[in-house]
C-alpha cells in the first residue's frame, strides 16, 4: 500500500514517472478549510515545509529563477499556510495546533470584538514576531 497517493494529467504523470517529483514541480500549495480536519495534516505539514521545502531549497529555487511557492488557504488551511510560511515552520505549526485546541473559548452570547481579540492573540501566538503588523 502507497502511503500517498498522487493526481495528476497525463504530462504530470510522465514528468513524475521520468524525474520523480522534486520541490521545483510545486508552484502551489492550497490548503482546504475544514476546522479540527486541517489538524489531522500536522504530520504532512511538519514534513513539506521543514524538509521537502526547507529553506535550502527555496533558495536554489530562488536561483534558478523558480517563481516564488505560493501558499494559499481558507479557514484552518489559511492558519496553516500563514505557519508554514514563518522562519521555523514546525515550531509555528506545533503552536497553531495548541492555539487552536486551547485559545478559542467563547462565552455564551460572544460578540465580534471578543473573536477579534482572540484571533489577534492567536496570531500574535502563532506567528510571534512576524505577526506585528498584522494585528495592528
Amino acid at each position: 500500500m502507497k502511503a500517498l497517493r498522487i493526481y495528476a494529467g497525463p504530462l504530470a504523470k510522465q514528468h513524475i514517472a521520468a524525474n520523480g517529483l522534486s520541490a521545483s514541480d510545486v508552484g502551489v500549495i492550497p490548503a482546504a478549510a475544514g476546522g479540527p480536519k486541517g489538524l489531522i495534516l500536522q504530520g504532512l505539514d511538519h514534513f513539506l515545509f521543514q524538509e521537502f521545502f526547507n529553506p535550502e531549497v527555496l533558495e536554489k529555487r530562488i536561483q534558478k529563477g523558480i517563481a516564488p511557492l505560493e501558499l494559499i488557504g481558507a479557514s484552518i488551511g489559511a492558519w496553516r499556510m500563514a505557519a508554514a510560511a514563518t522562519k521555523a515552520p514546525s515550531k509555528a505549526l506545533n503552536r497553531l495546533a495548541d492555539q487552536y485546541c486551547d485559545a478559542q473559548r467563547y462565552p455564551k452570547g460572544v460578540n465580534r470584538k471578543q473573536i477579534t481579540e482572540v484571533c489577534n492573540s492567536m496570531v500574535r501566538e502563532v506567528l510571534g514576531n512576524a505577526s506585528a503588523e498584522m494585528c495592528e
